[in-house]
């Protein structure tokens, strides 16, 4: 009669967790563009384009046969593991193609100018629980970019919890002297976790790089998460509904407030898409956030 009521009370808590009848796990294969985006370059400079492809379950794919092609054709030059030097002034693409297991061919871009002299508009935002502050320095000219991409150290390990009770954050930092003439844009992103399930799980965040240049996802304040519900982890992943081929940062500890998760160097900051909710021992979704 005992293990039967174990086994009736397991059978609800799996209810519980579950917020759809099926879970498909097949997402679309992509192609995305890892590398900072690129605000200007000077003619004469180097860049070190990275990508990476992931296939229809999330996971990266490793050493794919990626084509780096430019357009126009004089505006950089390209080699096949996506090291380009600026060579002539005015818009340049860079864009990146594999062929899929599906056989279809996909791809991700990215424009920026190319400058003869590259001088940039700076704007520095800090954030805190009691103010904000915003600070701009501007120089003689400014640059306009467009990019479109179309993630991924794959593993597990421990992150470092850290609660806090005030957020400090700064957007954008950007400050170039003669030598440092590729400027790249800030890399942040904000956004909100939702739940999938019938458990209490909600708050916003920010996901990118501190001041120290560590990678750093920060839950805001306003973060609430059930205490009833059994092995709630969280992951960073490429599939939404499932942590196969992502990163598990660990089982969650904090159910109210702000906390930080530091991430280990190994991730970058365009390597994962989503951030994960899941339910450990039943293996089902709990909720989860698109971060771009």
């Amino acid at each position: 009669m005992y293990k039967k009521i174990l086994l009736f009370i397991r059978f609800l808590l799996y209810l519980s967790c579950i917020g759809t009848d099926v879970t498909d796990d097949y997402v679309e294969p992509t192609l995305r563009i890892t590398s900072p985006q690129i605000i200007s370059i000077k003619v004469g400079q180097k860049f070190q384009f990275t990508a990476k492809y992931f296939d229809t379950s999330g996971t990266q794919i490793d050493n794919p046969n990626l084509i780096w092609t430019v357009s126009p054709p004089d505006a950089l030059t390209i080699d096949d593991n996506g090291f380009a030097t600026a060579t002539k002034d005015g818009l340049a693409t860079i864009q990146v193609s594999v062929v899929t297991a599906l056989g279809t061919t996909i791809s991700a871009e990215t424009s920026f100018p190319v400058r003869e002299v590259v001088v940039i508009t700076e704007t520095a935002t800090m954030t805190t629980d009691t103010a904000t502050t915003t600070s701009t320095t501007s120089g003689t000219a400014s640059n306009t970019t467009d990019s479109n991409t179309s993630t991924s150290t794959t593993g597990s390990g421990t992150a470092t919890t850290t609660p806090n009770t005030a957020t400090s954050t700064t957007n954008t930092s950007t400050t170039i002297g003669d030598d440092d003439v590729v400027v790249t844009a800030p890399q942040s992103y904000q956004g909100t976790i939702q739940t999938t399930s019938s458990y209490v799980l909600t708050g916003s965040y920010e996901y990118g790089l501190n001041d120290a240049g560590q990678l750093v996802l920060d839950i805001a304040a306003d973060y609430l998460a059930s205490k009833a519900l059994p092995g709630l982890y969280v992951y960073l992943t490429n599939n939404p509904n499932s942590p196969s081929g992502g990163y598990k940062i660990g089982e969650v500890t904090v159910f109210s407030g702000a906390h930080s998760y530091i991430l280990p160097s190994s991730i970058d900051v365009n390597d994962y898409k989503y951030i994960l909710y899941w339910c450990k021992p039943f293996s089902v979704k709990v909720g989860d956030s698109t971060i771009f």
